[in-house]
């Protein structure tokens, strides 16, 4: 600490032999004059009286704040998520299982089309919007043939939209060529749509495919969940399951 003191009152002295001072020397100048004062003067110390009733009486606010944390917790459990509980994680199957009875319009949650018309609003799907309106079923872990299987198809009277998910494995060589190869051997006439569902955007463009991401799912989510959509979900606890199911994409499948 001296040698630094030292140094300081050197450099300082230098500054004041220069005939004239640049306005930036004078700040400097000013800020090392601060700097050495705070630099020798003494560390103010402070003394806490830690008596037994202080303490005690700590302890006691401390123990009712947490009994009243308790309650209001348990009435309105804060970071509650239904989904947290069945263990699933970031397993593609298990994420595909719950789009696709969002989807279903044949589903128990009864919304028909309500969600595949939240999801046709986002931006690279707004062109198909008009499918919301025709009739549609949707079908998972379709084999196609042998050794193809797709993760969800959305059947219409003249398209197919195939969803491929992807969340932590990467996309084999060719697939989506693949998937719709084999998809207008399957279904032939019909229109074929294929959505590339990953956690990113950076991989190669495929024709007659769009990308998408979960957080464009999470949008769609919102949409269903909200007060205001013409199309959102009707009944509450369906809405209150999508709404959740949107917070567990963001804790684990944004990244």
């Amino acid at each position: 600490m001296e040698q630094s003191t030292t140094q300081i009152t050197s450099f300082l002295e230098n500054i004041k032999k220069a005939q004239k001072l640049h306005p930036l020397q004078n700040k400097i100048r000013r800020f090392l004059h601060d700097l050495k004062i705070a630099i020798q003067a003494e560390p103010a110390s402070y003394e806490i009286d830690l008596s037994e009733k202080i303490i005690s009486n700590f302890l006691r606010a401390f123990k009712s704040a947490d009994q009243t944390g308790k309650i209001q917790r348990s009435e309105n459990p804060p970071n509650l998520l239904f989904w947290n509980a069945l263990g699933f994680g970031k397993d593609e199957v298990t994420n595909c299982r719950i789009l696709s009875w969002l989807l279903d319009p044949n589903a128990d949650h009864c919304q028909e089309n309500r969600f595949f018309s939240c999801l046709l609003q986002i931006d690279h799907l707004k062109q198909y919007s008009d499918f919301a309106t025709q009739r549609i079923y949707v079908s998972r872990e379709e084999w196609l043939d042998e050794t193809c299987r797709t993760d969800i198809i959305i059947h219409g009277d003249c398209f197919n939209i195939v969803i491929e998910a992807k969340i932590m494995a990467s996309e084999r060589e060719n697939q989506r060529v693949d998937y719709r190869t084999r998809m207008l051997k399957c279904y032939p006439g019909k229109r074929f749509i294929g959505i590339f569902l990953d956690t990113k955007t950076k991989h190669s463009e495929e024709e007659f495919w769009i990308s998408v991401t979960w957080k464009d799912i999470l949008e769609a989510i919102k949409l269903f969940s909200s007060v205001s959509y013409v199309n959102r979900c009707n009944n509450s606890f369906v809405r209150e399951l999508a709404s959740q199911y949107g917070k567990y994409i963001i804790n684990n499948l944004v990244f």
